[in-house]
This record gives C-alpha cells, sequence and structure tokens, in this order.
C-alpha cells in the first residue's frame, strides 16, 4: 500500500483527476450493465410468463368456449322445429368451428412446454373425432333424418367426445394457472435478487468511490504537508534542511524545486551578510586596536 502511494503521490493533479473520473465512469457502467442485464432477463421472463402462460390459458379456454357453442349450436338444430331456424344454427355452428380451428392454429406455435405439447396433440385428436360426429349429425339434417341426428347427438359415444375435450381443456387450464403462479413467483424472487445486487453494488461503488477519493486526497496532501513543515522551518532560520519531493515529476515537484530554488537564495544571502558582517566587526577591532597584538587578540576573541 505504501509503494502505491507513492507511486500515486508522483502522478499529476490532471492524471489523478483523470483516475477518479475513470473510477467513477467504471462504477456508473457497472451499474449500468448490471441494470440493463436484470431488465432483459426480466423482460424475457415475462415474455415467457405471456406466451406460454397467459396466452395458454387463454386459449384453452377459448377453446372450451367454442367447443361448447358448437355443441349447443349442433342441439338447436337437432331440434329446430323449422328450417330456417335449424339454417341459422348450422351457420353458428359453422362460425364457432372456424373460431376453434384458429384457436387451435394460434395455440400451437407459442406452446414449447412438453407437458402443454403432449396435451394439444390429445384435444386435436378428440377436436378431431368430435368434428367428424358433428359432421354426421349435419348430415342426417341435410337428408331430412332428423329422428336419426337426434339419437346421434343424444348417443352416449358422442357426449364423451365432448366430456373427453372438457377434461382435456380443464387439465391444460389448471397446468397453465401453476405453471403463470410459478413464473410469476420466479420473476418476484428475480425482482428480489436483482434489487439485493443492485443495493450491493451502489454501495460497494459508493465504497469505492471513497476509496479512490480518500487515497487521492492523500496523496495531495501528505507532500503538501512536508513541504508546507519545510517552508516553516525556512521561515524559522533553518537553511540547511533538504527539500522534500524535488524528485516527483509533477505540480508538488515543481513546488519543491521552487522552494529548493529559495533556499539557495536564502543561504546566499545569509553568507553574503556573514561577509558583511564580519567584515564590519575586523574594521572595527582594527580600529579600536593600539597595536598589533591587541588586534589579534580582538580578531580571535571574536571567532
Amino acid at each position: 500500500m505504501r509503494r502505491l502511494m507513492l507511486v500515486l503521490e508522483q502522478r499529476t493533479l490532471g492524471e489523478k483527476m483523470a483516475m477518479g473520473f475513470v473510477t467513477l465512469l467504471l462504477i456508473i457502467v457497472g451499474l449500468g450493465i448490471e441494470t440493463l442485464g436484470s431488465q432483459f432477463q426480466l423482460g424475457a421472463d415475462i415474455n415467457a410468463l405471456y406466451k406460454a402462460g397467459v396466452v395458454n390459458l387463454t386459449q384453452a379456454k377459448n377453446i372450451q368456449i367454442n367447443y361448447a357453442q358448437i355443441d349447443r349450436s349442433l342441439r338447436q338444430a337437432v331440434i329446430a322445429s323449422d328450417a330456417e331456424s335449424r339454417g341459422l344454427a348450422l351457420r353458428s355452428l359453422a362460425q364457432y368451428r372456424d373460431n376453434l380451428a384458429g384457436t387451435i392454429a394460434t395455440l400451437r406455435p407459442n406452446v414449447k412446454q412438453a407437458e402443454f405439447l403432449a396435451l394439444l396433440v390429445q384435444v386435436e385428436t378428440r377436436v378431431a373425432h368430435y368434428l367428424q360426429s358433428v359432421d354426421k349429425a349435419q348430415e342426417l339434417l341435410r337428408q331430412n333424418r332428423v329422428a336419426e341426428a337426434q339419437l346421434f347427438v343424444a348417443a352416449e359415444d358422442f357426449q364423451q367426445d365432448g366430456a373427453s375435450i372438457d377434461r382435456l381443456m380443464q387439465e391444460d387450464i389448471v397446468i397453465s394457472e401453476k405453471y403463470i403462479s410459478t413464473l410469476t413467483r420466479n420473476i418476484q424472487e428475480q425482482e428480489a435478487a436483482n434489487l439485493r445486487l443492485t443495493v450491493v453494488m451502489v454501495v460497494f461503488g459508493v465504497l469505492v468511490g471513497i476509496l479512490v477519493a480518500f487515497q487521492v486526497m492523500r496523496s495531495i496532501l501528505r507532500p503538501l504537508h512536508a513541504i508546507r513543515d519545510s517552508v516553516q522551518q525556512l521561515a524559522a532560520g533553518e537553511l540547511g534542511l533538504s527539500v522534500p519531493h524535488i524528485d516527483y515529476r509533477n505540480e508538488i515537484g515543481e513546488l519543491a524545486r521552487a522552494i529548493e530554488a529559495l533556499q539557495q537564495e536564502a543561504r546566499q544571502m545569509a553568507a553574503q551578510r556573514w561577509i558583511k558582517t564580519s567584515q564590519a566587526a575586523i574594521q572595527a577591532d582594527l580600529q579600536a586596536a593600539t597595536t598589533l597584538v591587541d588586534f589579534a587578540r580582538r580578531f580571535l576573541s571574536s571567532l
């Protein structure tokens, strides 16, 4: 750590500011990437929830509704008292039949899970068999064999086909609701985990930012304090001290070298003052001495 601090102290102020800016930028970018990743994952989970859960559940209920309407229209047709009512019921049947086919066609591309696919295959098989029975009943009606059509629709085999479709769709609805519940819970857990991760990263980023700011501040203040102490000692007359950090290739080093130059000037001025003072003292002793021996005594006593 001390070696790192020495290296940091020798950097210029611009480099230190750039280091702090880059650190802050990296923290922001890291937070941004983490947030984007969380949002993408959350979006993917919601999309999966919509496609595999909500769409499947909605279409399963639509199949139930259309099947019920086909069965209802067929029964209205076989008990109709006149041709007009029977024709109206059969047209409604054809419309609901088209809706049923469209619903199944829309559902198939969105089904990816094996459990749903297996159910869909069974539903398609049952629906195809049921629609064949519906076609047979319609053919009997077109031949005016109304009584036979009524018996055919009331038969147990015909009823079982419809009951099988209804049972399969109920099973599909239960599975879809369970899948939606599980995926919703997973999304909530993922969102909570993302929130915790974001908080941890924010706290970590703040701590790293504080640490970097503290080290940068310390790398500036510590050499400045050392130079301040040197200036105070120079002002007190200690001209022989060594000015620190003159080897730094930054603003601190330039300041230290400038103070060292002032120190040299102060030393020269002090030396000149000493010479002048000594000269004045020698001249005074020379003038005051009466003999050469007296001058020598005065001169030696002043040393």
